[in-house]
Parts: structure tokens; sequence; C-alpha cells
């Protein structure tokens, strides 16, 4: 069955908790603030495809584990044209899965991928970028030892878009 899938991590509840309060600080009408319960941490992204094929080439795949340290903030593609307020990811191991994830599946965005969250959207000028990125350039969120990679649904709705968990991968 096709659906429209990503591959990503859950992150712990605290540590969500922690982005999301952090993240309220960018309460703008130019910026959208993703909900906590849309906050993932995203390997790769497939679009519409079919979830047993996706599950298939998954099984075969062997995933390293490591620590996840959410740290820092940043935005893309860059400050005077930012267009996502993120949250800093760093795990080498993580960045090693999102990449054969990617290559496995025939992804090529053609550039070095960066382990991120999104908080934000933005869709027009904003002070609160430049505070928000001041404030927690070196701020550290928390760190985990993920369990599973998961492939997400991704049910576009208004307001916001529905993520729901439909398979778990032991790592």
């Amino acid at each position: 069955m096709t659906m429209r899938l990503f591959i990503g991590i859950p992150i712990p509840e605290d540590i969500l908790e922690r982005i999301a309060e952090a993240s309220k600080e960018l309460a703008d009408p130019n910026l959208k603030i993703i909900p906590k319960e849309n906050l993932h941490l995203t390997l790769a992204f497939l679009g519409e495809y079919d979830l047993d094929k996706a599950n298939e080439k998954l099984g075969r795949m062997k995933f390293e584990n490591g620590n996840v340290e959410m740290k820092g903030s940043g935005v893309f593609p860059k400050l005077d044209y930012a267009r996502i307020v993120w949250i800093g990811t760093r795990c080498e191991e993580m960045k090693r899965n999102a990449e054969m994830i990617m290559k496995e599946f025939n992804i090529n965005e053609n550039r070095e991928t960066t382990l991120h969250l999104t908080v934000a959207r933005v869709y027009g000028k904003s002070d609160r970028i430049g505070l928000f990125l001041e404030k927690y350039k070196d701020k550290e969120f928390g760190s985990f030892n993920p369990e599973d990679i998961c492939i997400y649904e991704s049910i576009l709705k208004k307001p916001n878009p529905e993520y729901k968990i439909i398979e778990k991968i032991k790592i």
C-alpha cells in the first residue's frame, strides 16, 4: 500500500518538553512553530512509497546505535533568508544511518546530511529568529540512545500534518 512516508526517530518526552518550551519564544505571525507532538528526528523523507517495500528494504539494513545529542540552534538556508529554524542534532552514527537509508532508497539531495530537529517554519521577517539563535546557540537540550528507527506516515491536514509511527525497526 502506497503512503506518504518518512523514516525517523522519536525523541524522549523530557527532551521534547525542553525544546517545546524554548520554541515558544518564536511566537510571531511570520513563524509557524511545530507542535510538540510533531517533533521528531527525520533520517529520510520517502514521499509516496509502498509500505511493504520500505519495510523490506529497512529490514535488510544493519543500523548503528549512538548517543543523539540535542544541542544548539540554527536556520536553513541562512539567517537573512531563513525558511527553517532548527535545534541541532549531533550523532555520527545516526548521520551514517541517514546516509545509508538515502542511498538504499535512491534519495539524492545534493548536499551534506545535516541532522536537525525543525522547530519552526519561516514565512516572513522576524526579529525573534536572531534572538532565538543567540540564546540557544550552545544550549544542551539533552541526549538519548534511540531504541528504534521508525517508519512514519505523514497525513496532510490543517492546521498541522499528523505523523503516525506505523513500524518500528530495532537498532
